[in-house]
């Protein structure tokens, strides 16, 4: 029996498509598909989720910013998902080491784990790179950011002008180049300012030069417009991704 099934099953898989198939086999294709009159002007294209965004995320992102300067429903949208993501007191470190040691060998070290969080909770009073944020308050940034541009670049910055020599750096993604597009002579491709690896791992970003916000109206040198620079530094770039090969987005409100 099971080798009769077995060649009744390579028969079916490999028989060719009958050229004027039967309305029972009509049935088992896509009606999604069909042409009629009433798909005339269902159109639809084969991009990429870059190419899609190539051209529209800079006016994307304006908008939503207009609707959260403006909008008071945008504005509570941001406020209750700061609310009810990050919370009062956001999120926070809980060490759970163990002893290694006799008599204690499993045993929860509570004298240890109460060190490693009062030292967190002291380097999160000022942990921003201008020394302006807390913890609480780089995590509200950065829900509020994806919401509402989709994107976010967070740099470890470290140096002994920073408490326990780290300092996180949040940046929106107008500070990356998403305009530039190259082939390195390493073969490595750069995608929206994003350069990739042979399996599309980032392995460095392009970013802005120039000081201050890359559209600021004032403080800018003209020597620096239109450039960029390659950072290989520590970086964190979070991204809400629809689909697989996505190196920009776009945010919650935008959809």
């Amino acid at each position: 029996m099971i080798q009769e099934a077995m060649w009744w099953l390579t028969d079916r898989v490999h028989r060719p498509a009958p050229e004027n198939p039967s309305p029972k086999q009509k049935k088992r294709r896509y009606d999604g598909a069909a042409g009629s009159r009433f798909l005339a002007d269902f159109v639809g294209s084969t991009t990429s989720s870059d190419a899609e965004l190539q051209y529209s995320l800079r006016r994307l992102r304006d908008r939503a910013r207009e609707l959260c300067r403006n909008d008071d429903y945008a504005r509570r949208y941001l406020q209750l998902m700061s609310s009810n993501v990050v919370g009062e007191h956001g999120f926070t470190l809980q060490s759970r080491a163990r002893n290694l040691n006799e008599p204690n060998v499993g045993q929860l070290d509570a004298a240890g784990n109460e060190i490693i969080e009062r030292a967190f909770r002291r380097w999160g009073k000022s942990c921003s790179a201008n020394q302006r944020q807390s913890w609480l308050d780089v995590q509200r940034l950065v829900i509020q950011g994806l919401c509402r541009d989709g994107e976010i670049l967070i740099r470890f910055v470290r140096g002994k002008r920073w408490r326990d020599g780290l300092a996180l750096q949040v940046l929106e993604p107008d500070y990356l180049d998403e305009e530039y597009f190259t082939t390195e002579p390493r073969g490595r491709r750069v995608v929206m300012g994003v350069e990739l690896d042979e399996f599309d791992a980032p392995q460095a970003y392009y970013l802005k030069l120039g000081q201050g916000h890359p559209f600021d109206t004032f403080g800018q040198q003209e020597a620096t417009k239109g450039q960029e620079f390659r950072l290989k530094t520590s970086f964190t770039f979070i991204c809400l991704t629809e689909r697989n090969k996505q190196e920009a987005s776009v945010g919650l409100l935008q959809q």
